[in-house]
């Protein structure tokens, strides 16, 4: 559409470098105007499987509360 500005969507994957979400990160990526951003309890690669650099990602441990509410917010 020509003149129209798409609004930027934000996919948040807990868990994004197991199989699935490896596979949900790589699609995604793949489509324009969308912001991701990888949850966990490990540090994220600098690259995924297929060598493209890695979104951003929230290292957090989900089963502490207060420190996922405080690392979340900003999201």
């Amino acid at each position: 559409m020509t003149g129209t500005k798409e609004t930027k969507r934000h996919l948040v994957v807990f868990g994004g470098y197991g199989v699935t979400g490896s596979g949900v990160i790589a699609h995604f990526l793949d489509i324009p105007n969308w912001k991701i951003t990888t949850v966990g309890r490990s540090g994220a690669p600098e690259k995924i499987f297929d060598g493209r650099p890695a979104p951003d990602h929230v290292q957090v441990d989900l089963l502490d509360r207060e420190a996922s509410t405080v690392a979340l917010a900003s999201l």
